[in-house]
C-alpha cells in the first residue's frame, strides 16, 4: 500500500535527499555531487512510502505573486510504473491548491512531458536546464 505524506523530521528529509541523489546524480548524471539547492530549506517535501519504505519524493515551495513551484520528482526504479509518481504529483497539486496558489509551475524533463499531460498539466515554454531539454509546465488548479 502506498502512503503519501509530508517529510516531518531530519530522517525523512535525509531519505528524500538520498533518493534524489540516486536519481539525479548517480542515474541521470544531471549533477556531479548533489542536486540540493537554496529552495530545499523553504520547500515542503512530500514522500511516497510503500510498505513503510520511502520510494519517492517531490518538493513544492512558494515563489512570488502566488506562484508555487514543484520539482525534484524522484522515484526509485523499483517503484516506477506503479502510480507512485502520479500519486506524488497529485498530492503536490492538492497541497498548493489548499495553500491558495494562483499558479503551480515546474520544469519538466522533455521525456516526462506526456506523463504530466496525462495529469492535466499544460506546456508553457520549452527551455534548457542542466544541459538537457526541459519544458516549463503549469498544473491545473
Amino acid at each position: 500500500m502506498l502512503e503519501i505524506r509530508i517529510a516531518k523530521n531530519g530522517t525523512d528529509l535525509r531519505e528524500a535527499m538520498n533518493i534524489r541523489r540516486s536519481i539525479f546524480v548517480d542515474e541521470q548524471r544531471l549533477y556531479t555531487i548533489s542536486d540540493e539547492d537554496e529552495f530545499d530549506s523553504q520547500a515542503t517535501h512530500l514522500l511516497a512510502a510503500a510498505n513503510g519504505n520511502i520510494v519517492g519524493t517531490v518538493r513544492v515551495y512558494s515563489g512570488k505573486n502566488g506562484t508555487w513551484w514543484g520539482g525534484r520528482l524522484a522515484i526509485l526504479p523499483s517503484s516506477r510504473g506503479k502510480d507512485t509518481g502520479s500519486s506524488l504529483v497529485k498530492a503536490a497539486v492538492e497541497l498548493v491548491r489548499e495553500a491558495k496558489a494562483k499558479r503551480f509551475l515546474a520544469y519538466i524533463q522533455s521525456q516526462n512531458v506526456p506523463f504530466f499531460e496525462r495529469l492535466g498539466w499544460k506546456k508553457v515554454e520549452d527551455i534548457s536546464c542542466c544541459g538537457l531539454p526541459h519544458v516549463l509546465m503549469e498544473a491545473p488548479l
